[in-house]
């Protein structure tokens, strides 16, 4: 990838929106506010820590072209070395348990990573393991990023995210509370808090039982701790159930329209666990994830999708924005609404007329969709759009708000190169000028 374009793409890491989870918790006296990490350019929080080890070590040699960059995660962290990775031009391998979601398994393998199953039974310690036997194989040929050891790892918590709670709550923050996977957001973000303001509470949130069902989070009553943990800079630590995990995750899409996945519910329900326990305060969480990478566990119910689409349309949609790389592309969608759902039919790709600014613009030509809509059957419509965003996470940029209309969703594909990172949908919502998420079913 030209240096040019990389800067670009790394810049969409951190910066991510604060808000605050009114519906969950209408007591104004004790405010929550959750960091919406799942608007990152892979979707997640790895993409901080993944990128600081990764840079970190290109300016220690240790990591140098023409080394392969090896590590045991449970999705989310392969996922943000796989994409930087190979925008970098490094090979990645990957140990994953074999339990974990379907959906993270395939973008590890649309990025192009080498993928080695662990037992599903030994969960991320097993995979942890494998991965040290791997490198004791490999060392003269690998970088072993090691979250669980690395201090990069925290690190890029300490220097961005921690920051950003800092300067967006005006320093009004009293208390975070955040999951341990690796510990690397809850140790990096409380040392930079900390710094800031000593008196601000910290708690630790955890998986209740040995044998939880929550991906990429740690009892650490029964499971390795890692070497980057302290429990010397916590408060407290706060379990929680699987299924509370659960209910919250999909509590906050209902109620909040967040979509997002089990780590983000439980740490919601802790953040509330806590709020409940005090008379005033600022308390700040982070939603790690997106929701989209759960889907075939079944855990969200049906009447929560809002656009439902056939898995051969989505695949249309994805093999045209990584054709159409590194320019946006653009399509219809038509369909029917059903119940304020919206049921696609058919896809139409559409040639991108902006020649100007193709890389970051889409123009459909007036007469295309004209003979797109007369051949549209008699209970079909226009119910959205589609088009690509390029090196760009897949949220509305201020052009897309320029140039919406309401009642149209618009499908954003989010392409890393030409590989598709993310797909969500949005829609305009008048009276309020902001989009508001709409969640994607695949049947």
């Amino acid at each position: 990838m030209p240096p040019s374009q990389l800067e670009h793409l790394l810049r969409q890491i951190g910066k991510t929106d604060l808000v605050e989870l009114t519906k969950l918790n209408p007591r104004g006296r004790v405010r929550v506010l959750a960091k919406l990490e799942m608007n990152n350019l892979t979707g997640s929080v790895k993409d901080r820590p993944a990128l600081n080890m990764i840079e970190e070590a290109e300016k220690s040699g240790r990591l140098a072209p023409g080394k392969t960059v090896l590590e045991s995660t449970s999705g989310n962290t392969g996922i943000a070395l796989a994409a930087i990775g190979r925008a970098k031009g490094y090979r990645v391998k990957l140990v994953v348990p074999e339990t974990v979601s379907r959906e993270r398994k395939e973008l590890l393998a649309d990025f192009g990573a080498e993928i080695v199953l662990s037992s599903g039974m030994e969960g991320a310690d097993g995979a942890y393991r494998l991965a040290n036997r791997l490198f004791e194989q490999e060392a003269d040929t690998c970088f072993k990023t090691d979250q669980y050891g690395n201090p990069d790892n925290p690190a890029a918590h300490c220097r961005t995210t921690g920051e950003e709670i800092w300067q967006q709550t005006q320093g009004r923050v009293t208390h975070f509370v955040a999951a341990t996977g690796t510990s690397g957001t809850l140790m990096g973000t409380t040392r930079s808090l900390k710094s800031h303001n000593p008196q601000i509470k910290i708690f630790g949130a955890q998986p209740a039982e040995e044998m939880h069902g929550v991906e990429g989070l740690k009892n650490y009553a029964a499971e390795m701790v890692p070497a980057i943990y302290d429990a010397g800079l916590l408060d407290g630590t706060i379990r929680i159930t699987t299924q509370d995990a659960y209910d919250m995750m999909v509590r906050l899409a209902k109620e909040e329209r967040i979509f997002t996945g089990p780590s983000a519910g439980l740490n919601v329900c802790a953040a509330l666990k806590l709020a409940a326990d005090l008379d005033e305060g600022v308390i700040v969480t982070v939603l790690p994830d997106l929701g989209y990478r759960y889907v075939s566990t079944g855990l969200f119910p049906e009447e929560l999708f809002d656009v439902h689409l056939a898995s051969r349309q989505m695949a249309e949609i994805t093999q045209h924005a990584g054709t159409g790389y590194p320019h946006e592309v653009c399509g219809l969608l038509a369909g029917r609404i059903e119940q304020n759902r919206k049921i696609v039919s058919r896809v139409f790709p559409c040639k991108n007329v902006n020649r100007v600014r193709a890389r970051d613009r889409f123009e459909i030509d007036p007469r295309q969709y004209l003979t797109i809509t007369d051949d549209l059957a008699d209970d079909e419509s226009i119910v959205g759009i589609y088009h690509s965003h390029p090196d760009h996470p897949s949220r509305p940029s201020p052009t897309d708000h320029s140039r919406a209309f309401p009642v149209y969703s618009y499908l954003i594909v989010a392409t890393i190169g030409a590989t598709v990172s993310s797909t969500r949908s949005w829609v305009l919502n008048e009276e309020m000028g902001v989009f508001e998420e709409e969640f994607i079913k695949l049947t």
